[in-house]
């Protein structure tokens, strides 16, 4: 995957920087093995977020193929689709305008031809906002769906409209009883998974596991990808 996990890493700046200070120091130790050369720390400021990314997993088919085309806007980001939080939920045909800039940062760190920092902190003239850090946060994580709001003033999110609910969900053999890992878990308003068919419950379980299971299999899991799914009709979703 183009992440390695997701740490939430709210509180006050000093903790904040303790979180970040120990996690740089044992990526840089880990990048000094070749199956983590390619991992980069990415701390987006607003949210506090922090992701550990394989920039390499950008460069292929699931993300840009080099950066001249993010920066020219040719890039097809077939992966992960865009789905504007209007009133009626909308797909949209290309990667949001200003997620451009954020990942032009991450790209340009792969075309150097310096040795990849053990961390990077995005920077904008401008605040991030829930525009632009809620579906970076949905394509660097690798969901097949990311949520872009309308405007940073927007509060209510997907209130009463039907989703689907998608659960990749890990099971090891060699672990007894219930034991299992979700990998993933993400939604789809109903309404674009019927209007567009590589969403729809009939074919994305299937996308999933085409998608995963080779990488799964690469780094060793013995086990089986299971995806589940489920409609749900909340009266709001936190993003």
């Amino acid at each position: 995957m183009i992440f390695l996990w997701w740490l939430s890493a709210f509180g006050d700046l000093e903790s904040n920087s303790r979180i970040k200070a120990k996690d740089v120091t044992l990526l840089a130790l880990l990048q000094t093995i070749a199956e983590f050369q390619d991992i980069v720390l990415v701390h987006e400021p607003n949210s506090q977020g922090i992701f550990f990314v394989n920039i390499k997993l950008l460069r292929l088919p699931s993300g840009p193929d080099s950066y001249s085309d993010l920066l020219s806007g040719r890039a097809d980001y077939a992966w992960t689709s865009f789905i504007l939080l209007s009133q009626q939920p909308t797909l949209l045909e290309s990667m949001p305008p200003h997620l451009t800039s954020l990942l032009m940062q991450l790209c340009s760190l792969k075309d150097s031809s310096s040795p990849l920092p053990p961390s990077v902190t995005l920077s904008l003239s401008q605040p991030l906002q829930i525009t632009e850090t809620v579906p970076f946060a949905g394509f660097i994580l690798e969901y097949p769906v990311a949520y872009v709001p309308t405007s940073a003033d927007q509060t209510s999110f997907l209130a009463g409209v039907p989703l689907d609910v998608y659960e990749c969900v890990l099971l090891d053999p060699d672990c007894t009883g219930e034991e299992e890992h979700t990998m993933l878990k993400f939604s789809c308003p109903c309404t674009v998974g019927a209007a567009q068919e590589s969403l729809s419950p009939s074919r994305l379980p299937e996308i999933l596991q085409s998608h995963f299971e080779p990488r799964l299999k690469y780094a060793g899991f013995l086990g089986s990808l299971v995806v589940r799914h489920h409609t749900e009709t909340l009266a709001r979703v936190a993003l």
